[in-house]
This record gives structure tokens, C-alpha cells and sequence, in this order.
């Protein structure tokens, strides 16, 4: 039996659901998984599985030249964590030594490089490598995953028993589509500056 969120019990069907099966997910195969994006969600994401999936193989497709997410891509004067910086960071691998209560873009960034150095995590990350398609095969059990370098242009194919998409949500900006009268009194603004 389950509950609604009002709190009447229903009787809720798991029958077209896969069946779980009473042994670890590794153990007749190697899992292959796929991580898209090298932030905090992403490696920290790669940390814990490589370290809890016994016989896993991880990549993680970057489509920056560098990990760190937007602690890599917001690089403007006086960029800085809105929080605490002890509370910013991973509780499996502490900074002791922050610089200031809230702190810096990049010494942020530059702690994010040595958690991926720590943990080795360097050979697991194509730097320059954007997702550009995923679909699923419900017949082979597998994603097959569609991979652009963005230094060559080139396309490749990848498979996956597993992708993990930890891009943020913040990672592609939607931009406003104003025009007309109401953008009208901002352009003669920008001009009169």
C-alpha cells in the first residue's frame, strides 16, 4: 500500500515496471556509464559511483575546455559563492583553508581541479565534448549517445547502460525574444547614454 499526498492509501501497480532483482547491478557485467557535464554535480556523481559500482566504466563528456562548470565559464570581477564557503564543497573531500567567509570564483574553480586531481578523475573527462543526442534502445537495454568534439567538428558514437546529465540548469541561456514598442524606449535609452 502507498499514500496519495492527502494521505488516503491506494494500491499502486509496479507491474509494468522492470523487476528488481535481489543482486548488485554490477555483478555478471561491466556498467558503462556516461556523465554529461564536469561541474560539482558531475564529479562528484563520477566520485561516488566509480567508488560504489565495483566494475563500472565512466566517461564524462565536457563541452568547455575546462571542469568546473560555472565556476569555469563565470570568470567576471567579483564572481563569488552566495553561501558560506565551508558549505560549499563536497563533505567527502573538505577544504580547510578557505580564503574568506564567501568565497572567490576561481579559488572555487581551483578547488574543483584538485578534487578531480585527488581522485584521478582526469582520464574519465573529454574536455570539449558536447552531447548533442541520446536515445534509448529499449531493445539492447542501452543508450546510444551522439558526441560532437568541438575542436574538430568530428561526430562519435557511445553507448551506455546509464547516462547522468548534470549540465545545470543554467547552462543554456533562453534569451527573451522582445521586439516592438516595448524594447522601444530601452534602445533610445542605450543611445541618450
Amino acid at each position: 500500500m502507498a499514500y496519495t499526498a492527502c494521505g488516503n492509501r491506494t494500491q499502486i501497480d509496479y507491474s509494468w515496471a522492470a523487476p528488481l532483482l535481489e543482486r548488485p547491478i554490477d555483478a555478471d557485467r561491466k556498467v558503462r556509464i556516461i556523465c554529461v557535464g564536469a561541474g560539482f554535480s558531475g564529479i562528484g556523481s563520477a566520485i561516488h559511483m566509480i567508488e560504489h559500482i565495483r566494475d563500472a566504466e565512466f566517461q564524462i563528456y565536457e563541452a568547455a575546455d575546462d571542469i568546473g562548470g560555472v565556476w569555469h565559464h563565470n570568470r567576471y570581477a567579483g564572481a563569488a559563492c552566495d553561501i558560506p564557503s565551508h558549505s560549499y564543497q563536497f563533505s567527502f573531500c573538505q577544504n580547510t583553508q578557505w580564503s574568506t567567509f564567501y568565497a572567490p570564483g576561481p579559488e572555487i574553480h581551483n578547488y574543483l581541479k584538485k578534487v578531480v586531481d585527488h581522485y584521478q578523475l582526469r582520464k574519465f573527462i573529454k574536455l570539449n565534448h558536447r552531447v548533442v543526442g541520446a536515445i534509448w534502445s529499449q531493445e539492447n537495454g542501452k543508450w546510444t549517445v551522439k558526441v560532437q568534439n568541438l575542436e574538430t567538428g568530428a561526430e562519435t558514437i557511445d553507448e551506455a547502460d546509464f547516462v547522468l546529465y548534470a549540465t545545470g540548469f543554467l547552462s543554456n541561456p533562453k534569451w527573451p525574444s522582445i521586439t516592438g514598442e516595448l524594447l522601444d524606449p530601452f534602445e533610445r535609452l542605450q543611445k541618450a547614454m
